[in-house]
Order: C-alpha cells, then sequence, then structure tokens
C-alpha cells in the first residue's frame, strides 16, 4: 500500500494539528487524535471494500507461432457503484517480448474496459502469462491498494508457417504446381487407369483391373521432377546468440519450418537434420503432411546446446544417406574461424554431388553499432569489433564461393524470404 496524494495532505494537517496544540498546551493539546481516528477508520472500510470492486480477465490465443505478433487482451470489470482508479503492470514470461510499461485504468461504474496490446513470441515451447501488478486507489481516494493477481492462462509458441509474414513471389502459381508428362507403363508414380487405346504398350496393361472391369485398362503414370532437400541446422553456441528480438536458432527453426512447408507444397522431399558438436536430432527424407508434422514437431522441442558446431561430422553424416542429387542448406554462421574452416571442408566434401548453400543471418545489432557515430571512450573499440566482425564474414564467404556453394546473408527479417526465393528459382530451373 501507498498513501495518495489526498492522504498526504490529511496526514500533513493532522500533523500540524498536534503541533498546534502541543504548543498551545491543555485542553488543544490532544485534539489531534479524533482526526487520526477517522483517519484511520476510513482506511479500513476502504481496505474491506477494495477486493469486491473489480475484476480482471485476459485472454490470449492459445497457439503462438514464434517471431509472430499476437494479440493480447486485458479487460478490467468495476463491479462497484463508483468510479474505479487502477494501475496495473504485467509480468511477461521470457517467452514473450511485450510493452511491460504501467497502465492507468479509470472505469465507470458498472461498466468495463478493454486495452489490448502486441506481444511477440520469441522462445518455443509451453509457457504462461504471468502475474499482473495491480494498485487500486481506495474509495475515498486515500490509499493505493497493491494486489497480485496470477491467474494461469497457458499457451503454447510453434514454429510460425508459411502464411505467417513472408511473400514469395511466385508461392500461389507453384503450389502445388507438377511437371508432368503423361506416359502408359513408366514413370513413378500411378496417376490414374483408364482404357486402353490402340498403340498403347502391352506392358501398361492392367490386368486384373481389366478383369474387374470387363475391358481393357492401361495404367497411367506421373513424371515427376522431385527435388530433395536436406536442412541442417546449427544448434550449438553461437547460436545462442541474440539477433534482433530472437536468438539466431529461432530464426533457422522458422526459416527450417517455411521452407518444409513450401517445398511440400511443390511435391518435393525435406530431410532435416539438427547438429551442434554432434547430430541431435535427425529426420529422414519425407513428404507430404506427414513431413511437415514431424518437422514442426523436431523444432518445436529444439534448444540451444552450449558446445562448439561441427558441421563437418554432419556432412559426412549426410553423404551416407543421401543417394541422389540433393539440395543441402546450412543454417549457421559465418564469423567465428574454426566453424567456418570446418564449414569449408564440409562444402568441399558435399560440393562434387549435391548443391551446397550457406545460410546465415546478418547482426542488426553489430549493422546499428556501425551506422551510429559512437560517444565516449568505448566508442572506438566498438566500432573495431564491429568492423572485426563483418571482415571475417566477409572473408568466410569469399571462401565459401571459391569453394562452390552459394551463400545467402540477410537481416533475420529478411532471410527466411531470401531462402525460399532461392528454393523457388531452383525449382523452376529445374522444371524448365
Amino acid at each position: 500500500m501507498s498513501l495518495s496524494g489526498r492522504a498526504l495532505i490529511l496526514v500533513s494537517l493532522i500533523i500540524l494539528l498536534a503541533i498546534a496544540g502541543f504548543w498551545a498546551g491543555q485542553p488543544l493539546q490532544g485534539i489531534w487524535r479524533l482526526p487520526a481516528i477517522i483517519l484511520l477508520l476510513f482506511i479500513v472500510w476502504e481496505r474491506v471494500q477494495t477486493d469486491k470492486r473489480f475484476s480482471i480477465k485476459r485472454e490470449i490465443t492459445s497457439r503462438l507461432f514464434l517471431g509472430v505478433p499476437s494479440q493480447y487482451h486485458q479487460t478490467v470489470i468495476n463491479h462497484g457503484r463508483y468510479t474505479l482508479f487502477l494501475d496495473s503492470q504485467i509480468d511477461y514470461p521470457e517467452s514473450l517480448e511485450a510493452d511491460q510499461n504501467l497502465q492507468s485504468w479509470t472505469v465507470a461504474a458498472g461498466k468495463s474496459m478493454e486495452k489490448s496490446c502486441s506481444v511477440i513470441p520469441v522462445a518455443l515451447g509451453e509457457a504462461s502469462l504471468g502475474k499482473i501488478y495491480v494498485r487500486v486507489l481506495g474509495r475515498f481516494g486515500l490509499i493505493w491498494w497493491r494486489h497480485d493477481i496470477e491467474a494461469s492462462v497457458k499457451f503454447k509458441i510453434e514454429p510460425a508457417m508459411l502464411k505467417h509474414n513472408v511473400t514469395v513471389p511466385g508461392q500461389q502459381t507453384m503450389a502445388g504446381a507438377r511437371n508432368i508428362r503423361h506416359r502408359t507403363g513408366s514413370g513413378f508414380e500411378l496417376l490414374n487407369l483408364r482404357d486402353y487405346q490402340y498403340g498403347d504398350p502391352l506392358h501398361s496393361i492392367d490386368w486384373k483391373a481389366s478383369a474387374r472391369r470387363h475391358k481393357t485398362v492401361v495404367r497411367v503414370f506421373s513424371k515427376q521432377q522431385r527435388l530433395e532437400i536436406a536442412i541442417l541446422l546449427d544448434c550449438g553456441r553461437a547460436s545462442m546468440i541474440q539477433c534482433g528480438l530472437m536468438d539466431r536458432i529461432h530464426h533457422y527453426v522458422n526459416i527450417t519450418s517455411r521452407l518444409t512447408e513450401f517445398a511440400v507444397q511443390n511435391q518435393d522431399q525435406v530431410a532435416c537434420i539438427a547438429y551442434a558438436d554432434k547430430t541431435i536430432a535427425h529426420l529422414p527424407l519425407s513428404g507430404g503432411v506427414s513431413a511437415v508434422q514431424k518437422t514442426r514437431q523436431l523444432l518445436t522441442d529444439l534448444d540451444g546446446v552450449a558446445e562448439e558446431s561441427n558441421p563437418l561430422a554432419v556432412a559426412l553424416e549426410l553423404k551416407h544417406f543421401l543417394k541422389r542429387r540433393s539440395l543441402v542448406i546450412f543454417l549457421t554462421e559465418m564469423e567465428q574461424a574454426e566453424a567456418a574452416t570446418q564449414l569449408i571442408q564440409s562444402v568441399q566434401l558435399l560440393q562434387d554431388k549435391h548443391h551446397v548453400v550457406i545460410a546465415s543471418v546478418d547482426d542488426t545489432g553489430i549493422n546499428n553499432l556501425l551506422a551510429q557515430s559512437g560517444q565516449g571512450w568505448f566508442a572506438p573499440y566498438q566500432n573495431f569489433a564491429a568492423l572485426e566482425y563483418y571482415r571475417g564474414r566477409k572473408l568466410t564467404r569469399n571462401k565459401l564461393l571459391q569453394s562452390g556453394a552459394e551463400v545467402l546473408t540477410a537481416f533475420p527479417e529478411n532471410l527466411d524470404a531470401e531462402v525460399l526465393n532461392f528454393y523457388r528459382r531452383i525449382r523452376e530451373r529445374r522444371e524448365i
């Protein structure tokens, strides 16, 4: 509890009255006790009535998506017969990024007021909204009474989906599109059955179906150019560095989730490997809705590992189970010399057979350091560190390009679109 401005004025007057009575002597010496007792009675009355005057309702969707803003709604209901004055502050969990400033409410008698704010999920998994710290001005405006409200509102944060904040040119035309040549009796996938036509090869006849239909029918297959994609997601120590609102690993998670969904829409197959110093999770090549579901489940359970990454080990593993030429995408960092050396070796190992791409997030904070003219004795050292960061990335990028890999770098909010656009271009090139 804390005294309001009105209470401070009344207390000051009582103190002045006590001082005046002390100097005047009897019978005015104890006259201050009467207003003090009355003030205390009103304070007790305020305290008894406060809990019954209001209630707070909180609403948030049960499914939130990583990095995608969502709305949180808070409603204050005034059950009393007088205007309610209330201040509130929310203790959000670490998995949510939101405005934690003090909110002031003025709610008329018998009415309610709703306020909404945007929250951004920045970590995966299940969580719940934190406490609401509330102070309510008493009925007579004497005391701000404190209340800690802990209503459990649970939600789950999942990887973002393709529809969230990403625009890929040509996405609508590519989704579900197929490069199919209809042939009878050969191909990869059975398309349908049709009546026999003059010139169809005999080996295309489906004798069992012909017997059931009492006429000759042939099998028609679809000839489709499928692309196999392997996504290698770095979960090592460097992936735990914050970049923008989220850690790098969470940016990689969103890219993996969206790319998997986009690839499945185009009838391609996707494998996902999460690694640090060794393989953490491995999802073999698969397609269809099950591939999306399994990948999202794998990504939801991922977390950073406090170990240095070893991309060379996962490249050796990948070389054994990828039998056909595939698109291999490393989602990793490039500024550390040791990791970069292993990354270059991994590219050289895979490049002969596969199409290798390195996708890495540019650090927004470091870019801001270079853009601003810093002040203070430490500014030159910050600028030097930022320049060294970019020098290391540029050096690694050039070596990767020389080794035959393709490199995609962008700020966090743009890298997912860069990766999806690159995949789209590769896909269109294969279909031509």
